[in-house]
């Protein structure tokens, strides 16, 4: 598996840039790069770059479709509701319990698909890559008791979309970002524990089988926002322990 890990890091290194290859018109300043440290997953596994705020117009990838064509939000309006609800309301209310339960032996109130891709993405993906030299055991995993990163991804995502569109301005896409980090670090302790949480709530909402191809790749994304030989956003600004 570390032979596959390296092979990937590689090739995504060569794909996405690293904050040396970034391109310095859109460099954020060095006291804002603690802020682009969440929505981080989910904007390099749309193959755009995590360490600056805007997007790049020549991507191949539109942050528009991207907001119509998974949540239609299409003004300001639906966009900062969009973040609000992910803030206030968002899965991990829901899904905690039941992942207390499935961690306490109890996985009744899991349907069978959520069991499957829980099971599938915890030991068959994430058990055994490294973290900063540490292999992960299912201990590490098992102890990830929430899936609020979930929510708190999917927020600074969608502010760093909003923003690309012109729907909101900077000042206020810094204010989600500021309150997103601000949530990862009362949460977590490390970037590991908040990519493992992700990942929890991801497999828990998105249980089709046609997901289960991608969910490798997203956590290779993860696994690479930490990755020390890329300096990526996670090794700019680690929380408590990573």
């Amino acid at each position: 598996m570390d032979w596959l890990w390296g092979l990937l890091r590689d090739i995504m290194g060569k794909l996405f840039n690293s904050p040396r290859q970034a391109d310095s018109a859109y460099a954020v300043a060095e006291e804002m790069r603690p802020f682009v440290a969440t929505g981080a997953i989910l904007i390099r596994a749309n193959q755009w770059t995590p360490q600056t705020l805007v997007i790049n117009p020549s991507s191949k990838i539109e942050p528009r479709q991207v907001l119509q064509g998974f949540w239609d939000v299409k003004n300001k309006e639906e966009a900062l509701g969009l973040i609000d609800a992910f803030l206030t309301d968002g899965n991990h209310l829901e899904l905690d319990p039941l992942l207390e339960k499935y961690l306490a032996g109890d996985n009744r109130f899991l349907n069978a698909e959520q069991t499957a891709m829980l099971k599938y993405v915890s030991e068959s993906i994430m058990v055994g890559y490294k973290w900063n030299g540490v292999k992960l055991k299912i201990g590490d995993i098992d102890s990830v008791r929430t899936t609020i990163a979930w929510d708190i991804e999917r927020a600074a995502f969608i502010a760093r979309l909003a923003f690309n569109c012109g729907y909101i301005s900077e000042d206020e896409t810094w204010d989600t970002l500021k309150a997103t980090r601000n949530l990862a670090e009362l949460n977590f302790k490390s970037w590991r524990d908040y990519l493992i949480s992700f990942m929890k709530g991801r497999a828990l909402i998105m249980t089709d089988e046609s997901y289960m191809s991608g969910m490798d790749q997203m956590f290779a994304n993860g696994l690479l926002l930490n990755d020390l030989k890329w300096g990526d956003v996670w090794a700019w600004s680690p929380l408590t322990d990573s």
